[in-house]
């Protein structure tokens, strides 16, 4: 592995235990930031469910996030959600998730085409997300394969604060990335299995 790489992660996991107890000041968390033609930092993991994306899709809205999102070694396991504005799965529902370790992030929902598109954006209120993104736009597309099974691809685009920029790369690589893969496999696990 070159030096260059073991260097990154040993800034990315300092940066991530230094900025834990850092708190955004909240007072207007809950205004959706513009989209922008700005930098982003892309995530994309994918999968595939032996189910129809309709059952998959409809096991999907009625999922508690602690079953399905066990955490990975740098962000924790989500312990419970609640729900704060309208009806999630709807356009403009919000919740807040609260992470094992104490921290919080805002999610609302942007978009939900039944089982081809669910968009939502996330605003990490406290811990390293907090610190290094100003808001994540999250986003799961369902499409059915010739096997009937139900192809996920779930995509993470970070938008960094400024001057976080290279932290925040590190955060979605070393830290996201695998927050996501774990909960893909879990998410497919546990409704493959719900949804037929």
């Amino acid at each position: 592995m070159s030096p260059w790489w073991i260097l990154a992660g040993v800034v990315g996991i300092v940066t991530i235990f230094i900025a834990r107890p850092f708190v955004v000041n909240s007072s207007n968390r809950a205004e959706e930031p513009a989209l922008s033609d700005g930098m982003h930092f892309v995530q994309l993991v994918t999968g595939e469910a032996s189910a129809s994306c309709p059952a998959f899709h409809q096991w999907f809205e009625t999922a508690e996030l602690e079953d399905i999102l066990p955490g990975s070694r740098l962000i924790p396991a989500v312990e419970r959600s609640e729900l704060i504005a309208g009806t999630w799965g709807e356009a403009d529902g919000v919740r807040r998730v609260h992470l094992a370790d104490g921290t919080t992030a805002l999610e609302k929902v942007l978009i939900d085409r039944g089982s081809d598109q669910f968009a939502y954006k996330v605003w990490p209120e406290t811990g390293a997300g907090a610190k290094l993104v100003e808001y994540i736009r999250g986003e799961f597309l369902m499409a059915e394969t010739e096997a009937g099974n139900c192809r996920i691809e779930w995509r993470y685009a970070l938008r960094p604060r400024r001057g976080a920029g290279l932290h925040a790369l590190l955060y979605s690589h070393f830290a996201v990335r695998p927050f996501l893969q774990n909960g893909l496999r879990q998410i497919i696990e546990v409704g493959q299995t719900r949804a037929l």
